[in-house]
């Protein structure tokens, strides 16, 4: 191999990479299956899963170089091929060495620099990925087909730094690019419409976030209605704007219409249907349904402790969570234990002007409150409402630093 080889442990995941057929009759759709003997002294191999952004993808990366045996090749259904390969012996690698240079030649140096950024990408690595970014940008011309990918990932680093009219406005240039140099590639026109929805959603302009969900839907139903695990994200960011905006009902249609599209497809502890299970208890939780709530979080808990790492934001998103369900049964004590669960993880994977830390702050806060502890309660909403006011630029934002003030000003009252 030539570059650095994504795979998957998820059979379910490399088979919505591997398509439907759908590229025929240019392009073929094979699924790979990897055999890799455990007595090898040394594995060119890594689970990278901890490191890699998308976490549900059970990802192994191949390095560059790699060589295989092709055991066999057959249908595996109408419309996909089956490749099954075996990882070469050590003493077989030898032919390695004599690729290598040969490799080099080939190796494209820009194509090189963007999967390294890409790479760091999936990694959560953000600082260091926009650095290569930015370093490609100012290398290609602005009409690039890859500043297309570079612009709407750059979009993405700052939609996970909280930065979102930054994030807004490279979607948007990736977008304006996309339509003018490849106006017929629907595929990569969807994934760019849901960022876009995405970004406007975390800005609280809800309408605008529709719109872009609904286009992403539109696209995916004509051109990839075999590509299952995109309607699941599409479902749930209807899902979760339709929550926001009051419509609980539509909002649990949606995210019950991901759910079973992933029982299907997806195993018992994917973090993927964590992620749905815990949508799920959110909007129960929004409808005061504190029971049923209970029952989805602790679902999604169970799944994200058996699957991520101990210090996975996600993780953070199920004890704050657990938090407000404790605080809504009066078990304050409890609420606070999970609350400060959640600040410990989000204090080492955010930085300290996110809206989610400011989040978690304001719920420590009213969980000291009920406890009557009101200086720690004021400590902790000052620490909230100092991280608002450094992002006034979005009207959301506004309205929850108000929400801060008002929280504020009575527990003033109740100290007198």
């Amino acid at each position: 191999m030539n570059s650095f080889t994504s795979t998957s442990l998820s059979s379910a995941t490399a088979l919505e990479f591997a398509g439907h057929g759908t590229g025929r009759p240019l392009i073929e759709s094979v699924l790979f299956e990897i055999e890799c003997p455990i007595k090898l002294s040394t594995k060119p191999y890594a689970n990278i899963q901890k490191y890699s952004y998308l976490k549900t993808e059970d990802e192994i990366l191949f390095t560059i170089g790699t060589t295989f045996r092709i055991e066999s090749v057959e249908q595996y259904t109408d419309d996909i091929w089956f490749v099954k390969l075996i990882l070469c012996e050590d003493e077989t690698n030898s032919i390695k060495d004599e690729l290598i240079d040969e490799l080099k030649s080939e190796i494209d140096q820009t194509a090189d620099v963007l999967t390294l950024a890409r790479f760091l990408y999936q990694m959560n690595d953000l600082d260091k990925a926009e650095e290569f970014y930015t370093l490609l940008l100012n290398e290609l011309p602005s009409s690039h087909p890859d500043v297309i990918t570079i612009k709407n990932d750059l979009g993405g680093i700052y939609r996970e730094n909280g930065e979102y009219l930054q994030a807004l406005q490279n979607h948007k240039e990736a977008l304006k690019l996309h339509r003018l140099i490849m106006p017929h590639d629907f595929v990569q026109r969807a994934a760019i419409y849901n960022d876009i929805g995405y970004v406007y959603e975390e800005l609280g302009n809800y309408s605008q976030s529709l719109k872009y969900h609904k286009k992403t839907l539109r696209i995916r139903r004509k051109h990839q209605p075999y590509y299952k695990v995109h309607f699941v994200t599409t479902f749930g960011h209807l899902a979760s704007v339709y929550n926001q905006i009051g419509r609980k009902i539509l909002a649990l249609k949606y995210h019950m219409k991901a759910l079973n599209i992933m029982k299907k497809y997806y195993t018992e502890i994917s973090p993927e249907l964590a992620d749905t299970y815990n949508n799920i208890g959110e909007v129960y939780l929004s409808m005061q349904n504190i029971e049923t709530a209970r029952v989805y979080f602790e679902k999604s808990l169970e799944i994200r402790l058996k699957s991520l790492p101990s210090d996975h934001r996600s993780l953070a998103t199920s004890y704050s969570n657990l938090g407000q369900v404790y605080d809504y049964s009066n078990d304050h004590q409890k609420g606070l234990e999970y609350h400060q669960k959640s600040l410990n993880i989000l204090l080492k994977c955010l930085p300290p002007n996110h809206i989610d830390l400011a989040a978690v702050y304001n719920n420590i806060g009213a969980s000291f409150s009920d406890l009557g502890d009101f200086t720690s309660a004021l400590i902790n909403q000052k620490k909230a409402l100092r991280i608002k006011c450094n992002l006034l630029s979005s009207p959301r934002v506004q309205v929850e630093a108000v929400i801060s003030c008002c929280n504020i000003g009575v527990l003033y009252e109740d100290q007198k």
